[in-house]
């Protein structure tokens, strides 16, 4: 948004004073000499006494005009890919019944021109001999989409972690001993940690941002330069540098959880310029009247006059979010449905028994990621297409994308990844067939580190503590802008003057501070991680 304002104001001033009353004057002297005297004045007083009379006041009014331009983009992609029924003679597994399956598809927003396909033919017969491509110049590079199949050996709509119910899909033939498709917990949160350690860094920035360095008239320039140096914004490019992550539960009995995240990036300049004029004319007079011994005396004054200002502000700001939404209708009917054979062989459906499938799935975990542009976005791409129809398809839409796979970009990534699967059991089995995240190591060199764990834990009330309680507790220990040096200005004998030179914005000693920080909330994430995995 671009708005422009001004403000006049006019005001007339009027000041009149008055002041009169009584005045004495008095000569004291000598006198000397014989047959001739001469006088010698000594002293001269004059007094003058009476009350003073003051009217002043200011007659006028404001005037303003206020113009502004904005414009507001709102960038909307969304894919909800069709489907079809399994074939009736070819059903996976007859204990879940038939499926509806999803197309495998993605989807890739780019950025493309228009070209006019032209076939060569021989004048007499029209004959094809050959077609040639001719960019159009006159249509200019706008967004396409191109739509692409799914490696299936990477992730497959229809199953979440490589089986249907309990017989595994014939993309994940090994699902009983390592589970596939969706199912990657590790990279999953992975992928969280980084995002959480990507915000502790934007964080880190604002508290070590130290604004006294910039208490000098001339020193804005300065300011806008460092403002937009952080890793939230590009805003001299105008591109987004943060991810999100979001998080699903899902039950058969309708219960549903979402913890869904959005970020905003903003940033405004304003200019205010101000002139003022004052003007102003009058009179003044003072007289006495009266004998050389009293009498009466008057001094007045008028002033007239105008005051003029000005004021005129200009300011731009620029803001942009963004969300990523997920919504999810996975069928909550569990009933297993009953089957027959006929004379054929073929199998009958007769409707649905009183109990639930064994192996349909009854709850689940996922998370949806919103990557920012990175190269390795664009790196992950090959493993994510179909090489089959990459390679060979003839498609316009696989022309389009082995042309967009030649031209490296560092594009935005949307991925999804499912954390927990809990299946309706086989009457045999006394429990549940769940599909869980496998143990999380714990954090390297945990032992060569317990002195500075162990103080952070003393700082932590909670068995499982969120990033933001871990991070307050490292805040205690390592110090705080607001508050000073931590803990350890009593436990090592340098840290007070280290800390103290690390509030120097962009010096060494700042930046290592800042990287202490991230990495050691990093490092006491992974080591709770690990503890609850293994107490689970």
């Amino acid at each position: 948004m671009r708005s422009f304002t001004a403000n006049e104001s006019s005001t007339f001033n009027g000041a009149f004073n008055i002041k009169g009353g009584l005045y004495q004057q008095a000569k004291g002297g000598t006198s000397a000499g014989v047959g001739a005297e001469v006088e010698a004045e000594i002293v001269t007083t004059e007094i003058q006494g009476g009350p003073k009379l003051t009217i002043s006041g200011d007659i006028g009014g404001t005037s303003s005009v206020a113009q502004s331009h904005s414009n507001s983009t709102n960038l909307t992609s969304s894919l909800t890919p069709a489907g079809t029924w399994e074939p009736e003679d070819n059903i996976l597994n007859p204990v879940v019944g038939r499926r509806f399956i999803q197309n495998n598809l993605g989807i890739a927003i780019v950025k493309s021109a228009t070209a006019d396909l032209f076939m060569m033919a021989l004048k007499g017969t029209q004959t094809p001999v050959g077609y040639t491509v001719v960019p159009n110049d006159q249509i200019p590079v706008d967004t396409n989409i191109i739509d692409f199949p799914i490696n299936p050996k990477y992730v497959k709509n229809g199953t979440l972690d490589g089986k249907v119910g309990l017989v595994n899909d014939p993309d994940y033939p090994n699902a009983n001993s390592e589970r596939g498709s969706y199912f990657k917990p590790v990279e999953a949160y992975a992928l969280k940690r980084s995002i959480e350690k990507e915000e502790q860094q934007i964080e880190a920035y604002y508290k070590q941002f130290s604004v006294n360095k910039y208490r000098v008239i001339g020193s804005l320039g300065r300011v806008k330069d460092k403002l937009k140096e952080n890793d939230a914004y590009d805003f001299g490019n105008s591109r987004n540098q943060r991810s999100l992550y979001n998080t699903y539960v899902w039950t058969a009995v309708g219960g549903q959880s979402k913890e869904e995240l959005s970020v905003a990036n903003s940033y405004s300049e304003t200019y205010t310029g101000a002139s003022s004029l004052k003007f102003g004319i009058g009179a003044e007079i003072k007289a006495k009247v009266g004998t050389p011994a009293g009498g009466y005396y008057i001094e007045a004054d008028a002033m007239l006059g105008n005051t003029w200002t000005m004021p005129a502000t200009k300011s731009e700001a620029t803001s942009n979010g963004f969300q990523l939404l997920a919504n999810v209708a996975p069928t909550d009917f569990l009933a297993a449905p009953k089957l027959a054979t006929g004379t054929d062989g073929q199998l009958l459906f007769e409707g649905y028994e009183a109990t639930a499938a064994p192996g349909k799935v009854d709850a689940y975990r996922y998370m949806s990621f919103l990557l920012a542009p990175k190269a390795e976005n664009f790196t992950a791409l090959n493993q994510v297409v179909d090489p089959n129809w990459l390679n060979n398809s003839t498609t316009a839409s696989a022309n389009a994308m082995r042309e967009a796979l030649n031209d490296p970009t560092e594009p935005w990534r949307i991925l999804y990844r499912t954390t927990y699967v809990s299946r309706v059991p086989a009457p045999f089995q006394p429990v549940k067939d769940d599909t869980n995240a496998p143990n999380i190591t714990p954090p390297a060199n945990l032992p060569s580190n317990v002195w500075l764990v162990q103080i952070i834990d003393d700082q932590i009330s909670s068995d499982h503590p969120t990033p933001l309680e871990i991070g307050a507790a490292i805040d205690t220990v390592l110090g705080d802008p607001r508050g000073g040096p931590g803990l350890l200005k009593t436990l090592i004998p340098w840290w007070s003057a280290f800390y103290e030179s690390a509030q120097a914005y962009g010096t060494e000693d700042f930046i290592e501070l800042a990287e202490l920080r991230i990495d050691l909330l990093d490092y006491m994430v992974s080591k709770y991680e690990a503890e609850a995995y293994r107490d689970s």
